[in-house]
This record gives C-alpha cells, structure tokens and sequence, in this order.
C-alpha cells in the first residue's frame, strides 16, 4: 500500500513539473512573439499635417500644407531629459496636386531590432507634385520655386553616412554589420476638394501617413 502511494505521489510530482515546464516554455514563446510582433510593427507618430483643398493661381494649382513636426531627439537625450517631442509648426505654400513628405531612414539588422534598435530617420524634404506629367514639365517658375522645401537642413549631413555603408573595404562591411539598408522614404498623398488632416508616422519600414477621420 505505502508503495501504491509512493508511486502515485511520484507520478503526480512528475506530471505537476512536466506542466509547470510546459507552462513556462508556452508563456515564454508567447512573450518572445509577441515582442517581435511589437518591435516590427511598432511606430511613433513624427508630424501632424493639414492640407488644404486645392487651390489655384495664375501659377498653378497649389495646396496650403500646415506641417506640425514632433523632434524626439536621440536616445540618449530621451533617456536622460524628457520624453516630450520638441514640437515645431511650419506653414508652406506648395504647388501641385498631390503632397510628398519624408526623407533618408537606416533600418538596422532584424538582430538588433529585436534588441530595440529603433530605425534612424530624418524628415528632410516636403514637396509637391503634379499627376499629369504635361502640366509636371510645363511648370511656370513660381510653381516651380514653391513645389519643393528643405526641412532640417535638408539631406547634406546623411550623405557621408550613405556613403560610408556603400564604401569598399572596412570601413563599408563594418557599417554593414549593424546597417541592413539606407533608403528615401517619401510617401505621398493627393489633395481633395476639401481639407484633409493627417497623422505622419515612422515605422521600422519608413513613413507612414495615416488619415484622421
């Protein structure tokens, strides 16, 4: 009888571990996905945009864009100062029909995005466009002068770095290590009949416009 016992007492020991182990190694992979879910479609909202219904001139068609820029600066100041975005409002006057923002990311290797190594960006550029490639070639100079506008300088301080991941040699496969790609990222939306309001986001991927309803 006390080997009856013994023997049950030790089966339920042996199956109160296997599921406990089976407990543990199901929570785990459950938390290891649903962090690689998280860190590949993360994404932070980077600008607020307005864009007015499509105007005209004797210029051209045009649109009044209200761009709204949120500047989390780097890691480091974040984690040592202030969460809070630097919010920094710009008005532009930008001819053509459809609108075009963006600029240069580095999305880093699937190994250290994993690790929380967030892609590197910069909105350098805002810009419009025409649809109709006549009316595109046959812009008169104000259009022309007022399609396209530098944002924070622009794209000169991201070119060395660009290079740098393109070289030849060391200096080119070290970069290559961490870096898997350098890109423009410049996505684009059409102007309406009416204004239209937009939330602007970088993902691991690049920008993202997202309408608000």
């Amino acid at each position: 009888m006390k080997n009856a016992i013994r023997t049950i007492l030790s089966l339920t020991l042996i199956v109160a571990f296997l599921l406990l182990c089976i407990t543990v190694l199901t929570a785990g992979y459950a938390g290891i996905w649903v962090h690689t879910y998280n860190v590949f479609t993360q994404k932070t909202k980077v600008a607020d945009v307005e864009i007015s219904e499509l105007q005209s001139d004797d210029a051209g068609d045009y649109m009044n864009v209200k761009f709204t820029e949120y500047s989390y600066g780097s890691g480091l100041e974040t984690l040592l100062y202030s969460t809070n975005p630097k919010i920094k409002l710009n008005e532009f006057k930008v001819y053509g029909d459809s609108l075009y923002i963006g600029g240069p990311i580095i999305k880093f290797k699937d190994e250290l995005i994993l690790l929380n190594f967030k892609t590197m960006y910069k909105i350098s550029k805002i810009y419009g466009r025409y649809s109709d490639n006549n009316e595109e070639i046959s812009r008169t100079d104000d259009a022309q002068r007022y399609s396209s506008y530098d944002l924070n300088d622009g794209y000169a301080d991201w070119r060395g770095l660009v290079d740098n991941y393109r070289a030849d040699g060391l200096v080119g496969d070290f970069y290559r290590l961490f870096i898997d790609t350098t890109q423009l990222s410049e996505p684009g939306q059409f102007s309406s009949n009416k204004s239209l309001n937009y939330e602007l986001y970088i993902s691991n991927t690049g920008f993202i416009w997202e309408l608000i309803k």
